[in-house]
């Protein structure tokens, strides 16, 4: 899908075309875009781009003259501009289509990632952020493990979500992920401004090796599970698990790059790693006064959700409790103490067990 390079949520305008070749044999030219919607690149992503064709990287894509300025059918540019496309022949199967539109949504992503420096998220009262300042070479903390997300399917956007805690920071994602599900909780990190220092939160997946060296330098952040007996903003954000900002240095932003490709190859929902509980058992509490009620009526085995009301009180709010905690993995894909069973069923996750002794953390981050 073309229009998922402006926006993986799909909220924005297409921002790419498909017309009808004017060269003799017919065929079609598919251009985009790649200053549409968000993100979009700058004139550096557009160097970069000019860069990689000029070595062969994208045999057949070159730049066109913008449709902003040219009333009519596509024309090539002999300048780089902010238009890539490609001529698609006639005779060429829907492999080749494929292709060709891979290919632009590759080149027009990964030339963004040099441009991230630029966007909103990366700056603070007007400065930019540590892990994305560029030094004396004009290179920064990011640009060398660029290829090396790219290659793991990682990419980066600018937060589309206008809730305070995560309003212009930088979501990392898996380019994999399908038109519309481009909410928070998809992330697979994020980069918050942290004071300028940056601030690097991580969703912990299984599979990952729990011995990674991001690993000692990850918490969860209590202020992002607020007494309120609501879904935690740490599970609808993505917020999981924060490196503070006073933490930030080279060599911990590239441990915390190395555990988002590791976190790219796993499936299923964000977990709880060992290394942070019992942290996250009581933070699950703090967010669910239930909790531990709905824990004990289920050691026997599963219930049907509404005997399950019905052995809490009965009262609607016994059932707004329920349906919020399965919300964590039906809605936001975040592993949660109960889930769905078979017919209307609710039972215990059965790889977690909470222990709910152990205070709440306290956080360190800037809360927003």
């Amino acid at each position: 899908c073309i229009q998922d390079i402006a926006d993986p949520s799909g909220s924005y305008v297409c921002c790419g075309w498909c017309y009808r070749s004017g060269q003799s044999g017919g065929g079609y030219d598919l251009i985009v875009n790649a200053k549409a919607g968000a993100p979009g690149m700058s004139r550096s992503g557009v160097n970069w781009v000019q860069a990689k064709l000029e070595h062969g990287a994208a045999p057949g894509v070159r730049f066109y003259k913008s449709f902003a300025k040219k009333i009519g059918g596509p024309e090539a540019s002999e300048k780089p501009t902010f238009w890539l496309g490609t001529t698609i022949e006639k005779a060429a199967d829907a492999d080749a289509v494929t292709q060709a539109a891979q290919t632009l949504t590759s080149l027009t992503r990964r030339g963004y990632m040099q441009d991230v420096h630029k966007s909103s998220g990366a700056t603070f009262c007007n400065k930019t952020i540590a892990p994305l300042d560029l030094d004396s070479e004009g290179a920064n903390w990011l640009m060398p493990h660029a290829d090396a997300l790219h290659a793991a399917g990682v990419g980066v956007r600018p937060s589309l979500s206008t809730a305070q805690w995560i309003r212009n920071s930088l979501e990392f994602f898996r380019l994999g992920d399908p038109p519309g599900s481009g909410g928070p909780h998809t992330a697979l990190g994020r980069m918050l401004p942290g004071r300028g220092a940056g601030e690097l939160w991580l969703t912990w997946f299984g599979g990952m090796d729990e011995t990674l060296a991001i690993a000692p330098h990850l918490q969860p952040c209590s202020d992002a599970w607020p007494e309120s007996d609501k879904v935690p903003e740490a599970v609808r954000l993505g917020l999981w698990l924060q490196v503070p900002a006073e933490q930030v240095d080279r060599p911990v932003f590239d441990a915390w790059v190395e555990a988002l490709i590791a976190a790219a190859g796993c499936d299923g929902p964000g977990t709880w790693p060992s290394f942070a509980r019992p942290a996250l058992d009581t933070l699950a509490v703090q967010c669910n006064s239930r909790l531990p009620d709905i824990i004990e009526a289920l050691q026997d085995g599963a219930m049907q959700r509404d005997e399950l009301r019905e052995r809490l009180g009965g009262e609607r709010a016994s059932l707004s409790a329920i349906n919020r905690l399965l919300y964590w993995r039906d809605r936001y894909h975040m592993m949660s103490p109960i889930r769905s069973g078979r017919d209307d069923t609710v039972e215990l996750e059965p790889t977690l067990t909470l222990d709910l002794s152990t205070p709440a953390p306290a956080c360190t981050g800037a809360a927003p």
